[in-house]
């Protein structure tokens, strides 16, 4: 799921001291992100760079998808 993979980014991070995550419900789509820092670094921003580690990531698999499809 995105949130597994967000939490694989997440803790690839080393100014972070736990990161972990929670769902109330399978149906319900609200998790709860848990990001605790070293305190040498904002959490939103740890967040925030992580979700532009996934899209970098993401966009490169796309890429090599579209290209192996046209090969």
């Amino acid at each position: 799921s995105f949130c597994n993979a967000l939490q694989s980014a997440l803790l690839k991070d080393e100014t972070l001291d736990f990161v972990g995550y929670s769902i109330s419900h399978p149906l319900v789509a609200h998790p709860t992100i848990y990001i605790r820092t070293k305190g040498r670094r904002d959490a939103w921003r740890a967040l925030l760079d992580a979700a532009e580690v996934l899209t970098k990531e993401l966009n490169r698999i796309q890429k090599t998808f579209r290209e192996a499809l046209k090969g």
